[in-house]
């Protein structure tokens, strides 16, 4: 009885571990990833990240192409959001 259940559990460990790493979807939220950019990345990590994206959206008609020539004031404030969010995070204690 003990050798059928032993094969039992690591049959499943197994089937669980090629799930998890070929088959299951990893979904991402718009807040988990702007977390993870924030306590990731540096300043200008996070500047060029913001550049990148409205460089796509312009590219998509999402976004006029007067926005793509603000980088400037972009930084300053992309600056302040982040110096914001640390305190923020540092006031919580998360």
């Amino acid at each position: 009885m003990t050798d059928r259940m032993d094969c039992q559990f690591i049959m499943g460990f197994f089937t669980f571990m090629y799930y998890q790493s070929f088959v299951a979807e990893v979904r991402a939220s718009v807040g988990g990833v702007v977390e993870m950019a924030v306590l990731g990345l540096g300043e200008e990590e996070i500047v060029e990240v913001v550049r990148g994206l409205v460089r796509y959206l312009v590219g998509r008609g999402a976004l006029e192409s007067e926005v793509s020539q603000g980088c400037a004031v972009m930084r300053a404030e992309v600056s302040c959001l982040v110096n914001e969010y640390a305190d923020c995070w540092c006031e919580t204690g998360d």
